[in-house]
């Protein structure tokens, strides 16, 4: 991964991930489905595309973040040239403005964390613990 540490190779490493998702936004939407990546709509970091980048990317411990919007990947970085950006492949493009006006809900992931019901009742739990 030292590679990543340069500007112009983390954009071809970045530009191929975008070019591997798929040539129509429905292939965009299976491939991600397969790889059970979920995300947030109209939430540029948390994206089911950036995610998925983010995966691969950010583990990297020069980058800081991934963010994607309507038309660029955004890859910000602790090093020279502090972030790298690369235009979205149409069919990208077309499947993340999909994604955010509603389609493909099999892919969307709440934008809070799971919670407890209200309602949650702690009585009687040590009951049900097996021993």
């Amino acid at each position: 991964m030292q590679q990543l540490l340069n500007h112009e190779p983390l954009r071809n490493q970045t530009r191929q991930l975008l070019r591997s998702l798929g040539s129509t936004p429905a292939e965009v939407a299976r491939y991600l489905d397969s790889l059970g990546v979920r995300g947030v709509r109209n939430n540029s970091e948390c994206c089911v595309v950036a995610q998925f980048l983010a995966a691969i990317v950010a583990s990297e411990p020069e980058v800081r973040s991934v963010r994607v919007f309507r038309r660029l990947v955004v890859v910000s970085r602790n090093h020279p040239f502090w972030f790298t950006a690369v235009p979205l492949p149409a069919a990208v493009r077309t499947f993340v403005l999909a994604f955010d006006a509603g389609a493909y809900p099999n892919l969307v992931r709440s934008p809070h964390p799971l919670r407890r019901p209200a309602s949650y009742d702690h009585a009687g739990e040590e009951e049900r613990r097996p021993s």
